[in-house]
């Protein structure tokens, strides 16, 4: 898959080939940084403006919490949980921006003139790490197989815990749906904390629109419902 984000007219295309071994890929946009940052672990990508507060950060890959990756901004000696996107030593909490999940093959032909991110694999490092972890990041995506760090509780089974939902946190509440009803159900209304909202999709690409404003909203796209319900344990569930 890759994600896709449009901001300011501007259309851009991070594949998950290129953007699992830097984690983080970082472009300007009228004067706003903008970086995508993806966890492999969580099969999560997250596009936020790098400035939540405290001026420009610099992320950096520091660790993992219950299988979801934790940035270092190097700039101000703070971390954040990519997640939730919230500084973990302050009370700062970033802007993040909706990116949408889909195939390459279908990014070609609806968006033949975007922007592509590619990663030069340049370090020698870098064949060695995806050799290393390609095999256990297939696992982690299969159903019935363990999650990599076994710190997860998995105690809320209303959906299997490697099911890749689409996931929304409006900052008042959250919502896992899953992608079967995603895709099945277009234009399928609900409110989330008082947010009216509907789904857009066409049987694959799947979107999350705010009713009142007609704008996408910032979805978990493809994160595992198990990681989910970690970080979000009343969250609640759309299938």
């Amino acid at each position: 898959p890759v994600y896709v984000t449009e901001i300011d007219g501007e259309i851009r295309v991070f594949p998950r080939y290129h953007i699992q071994i830097p984690h983080v890929a970082g472009w300007q946009s009228e004067g706003t940084d903008y970086a995508i940052t993806y966890c492999g672990l969580s099969n999560l990508a997250m596009v936020i403006e790098t400035d939540y507060g405290l001026g420009e950060a610099d992320l950096q890959v520091l660790s993992q919490t219950h299988n979801n990756l934790v940035f270092k901004d190097v700039n101000h000696g703070t971390a954040i949980q990519q997640i939730t996107m919230q500084s973990e030593f302050t009370e700062h909490q970033t802007s993040v921006h909706a990116n949408t999940q889909m195939q390459w093959s279908t990014v070609k032909e609806l968006y033949p003139d975007a922007l592509v991110y590619l990663y030069g694999m340049n370090r020698s490092i870098d064949g060695l790490v995806l050799a290393l972890f390609d095999e256990p990041l297939e696992k982690q995506r299969t159903t019935g197989e363990k999650f990599i760090f076994p710190t997860l509780d998995l105690v809320d089974q209303r959906m299997d815990v490697k099911t890749e939902i689409f996931g929304y946190d409006n900052g008042l509440a959250q919502i896992a749906i899953h992608p079967e009803f995603a895709r099945e159900n277009n234009g399928y209304e609900f409110e989330l904390a008082g947010e009216p909202l509907y789904i857009e999709t066409d049987g694959q690409i799947v979107r999350l629109i705010n009713q009142q404003t007609g704008q996408q909203v910032a979805t978990h796209n493809g994160v595992h419902f198990g990681i989910w319900a970690q970080f979000f344990n009343e969250s609640e569930v759309l299938m």
